[in-house]
């Protein structure tokens, strides 16, 4: 059980604004204010700073609540085994990203179910803001991302590293792409890992998705490989996702000029004490992971 204090912080840090952290917690303001001091007392530094009358981390504060939200994660996390071990069924929350969750996720849960069935298993699919989002509130244990996240803030694992490509409806000649901004560019939406990457792409060769004649956003990838291969755009995809549908000439490459790479990643809070547990459901999805590409 964190001390008091601790959960003050915290809030203080997610509302950013006294008034409401004192709100939330069903304090006053001037309790907050004290438990901050104390804490700012106890660990001999600031904690935060006005910058333009908006509450800021200092640096000491930004790495106190990366080390506490590791802790309060554990603590819910030991409650709650104390109390499920009253019961037949654990559970066990896991967040994956689209594209990793349609791979290798249904093979993930079939074994999983015959390997554990004392364990209830559930498992929340999302793009890469939201899942990190949950995993900080506790809403998951464990999470499978794609692309960009701050690693300095999680504890991680590299799953894989996936080739993302240009795919149309019919061939084109090797372009670059700067020679295709009168195409309609499909894309997924912002948040997911693969529009940031994609993103940052553009941006390095002065673009945006702007740049392009039209720019249609699309979350379902089903629904965007239906629409490049009627012809309706062009789309950057992960090659693991089309090769069906580039074997059978449904969907082609358009060969560019660069090369482009996303990571898949395995995300924990830091000091999860359970960190061992998930590090084990990890290799486990690893090696399905590895076996399903190798096919």
């Amino acid at each position: 059980m964190l001390d008091y204090r601790i959960e003050t912080f915290l809030t203080l840090c997610r509302k950013r604004n006294y008034s409401k952290a004192a709100k939330e917690l069903c304090i006053s303001q001037p309790a907050v204010t004290q438990h901050i001091q104390y804490l700012e007392r106890f660990y001999d530094c600031k904690l935060f700073y006005y910058e333009n009358k908006s509450l800021m981390l200092t640096k000491q504060g930004a790495l106190l609540e990366r080390l506490l939200l590791g802790l309060s994660a554990s603590d819910k996390r030991i409650y709650e085994r104390v109390q499920l071990s009253k019961q037949q069924k654990r559970y066990l929350n896991i967040g994956a990203s689209l594209p990793i969750a349609e791979f290798i996720m249904p093979e993930v849960m079939d074994k999983l179910m015959d390997l554990v069935v004392e364990m209830k298993i559930r498992l929340g699919v999302n793009n890469t803001d939201e899942l990190l989002n949950g995993l900080q509130k506790d809403y998951y244990n464990c999470l499978f991302i794609e692309g960009y996240f701050e690693k300095e803030k999680y504890s991680h694992e590299l799953l894989s590293k996936e080739e993302v490509i240009l795919v149309a409806g019919k061939e084109y000649q090797p372009s670059q792409l700067e020679g295709l901004l009168s195409e309609v560019l499909i894309i997924k939406q912002e948040g997911s890992g693969i529009r940031k990457m994609i993103d940052g792409v553009l941006s390095d060769r002065n673009l945006t998705v702007n740049s392009y004649q039209n720019v249609m956003e699309v979350e379902n990838l089903s629904i965007i490989k239906k629409l490049v291969e009627s012809g309706k755009g062009i789309s950057f995809v992960y090659r693991l996702s089309v090769e069906k549908e580039l074997e059978e000439k449904r969907l082609f490459e358009i060969p560019l000029d660069i090369k482009m790479e996303q990571e898949f990643n395995f995300v924990i809070l830091q000091n999860n004490i359970f960190a061992k547990d998930y590090l084990e459901l990890f290799y486990f999805v690893k090696e399905i992971y590895d076996k399903r590409k190798s096919k």
